[in-house]
């Protein structure tokens, strides 16, 4: 059901491969979702976790992975995958398995990013990716891309981990 929070499934689950208490001899595997249905599916096919990719989420509304679907898009669609991962968990009788989400860049600047995890923290992620790229960012599967300064890429992550730090002394 619904009653561990997603980011402490994601670390039991982390940890438990970490030091070798995980039941499967498999490497963790995250399969994409990006909307209810795909994230239905992967938990009816018995992964352990997902990642909401962005690739998905812009390209199931019509756009390519530039950056064009916004932060409430994107924290939308996470609502969403949410809904579909514990909608199915409950129906076979389990956890809901964590996903991990695409934060982009983090919308903007160190101030933005935090915005971005706290908002994916309510909509039910148990963890996030945010991107070095300059904005507007190209898809990562692409070549061209360009990086931010390694003092913005640093402010980055401080502010992450300051969202998480805030995050977890709330719950």
């Amino acid at each position: 059901g619904l009653g561990m929070p997603a980011p402490k499934r994601l670390r039991t689950l982390l940890d438990s491969e970490m030091d070798g208490t995980r039941s499967s001899d498999m490497p963790i595997l995250l399969p994409c979702c990006y909307d209810g249905l795909t994230a239905r599916l992967v938990t009816q096919t018995g992964f352990e976790a997902t990642f909401m990719t962005g690739f998905g989420v812009s390209a199931v509304n019509g756009y390519p992975d530039t950056q064009l679907v916004s932060y409430q898009e994107m924290q939308n669609a996470a609502l969403i995958v949410s809904e579909g991962l514990a909608s199915a968990a409950l129906e076979m009788g389990k956890d809901a398995i964590p996903c991990i989400c695409d934060g982009d860049t983090g919308y903007g600047n160190a101030v933005n990013v935090k915005r971005t995890v706290f908002g994916y923290a309510r909509a039910g992620m148990g963890g996030i990716m945010i991107e070095d790229q300059v904005a507007p960012k190209r898809c990562g599967h692409v070549s061209g891309k360009s990086v931010v300064s390694f003092d913005e890429a640093v402010q980055r992550v401080k502010a992450a981990c300051d969202a998480r730090y805030v995050l977890a002394s709330h719950s």
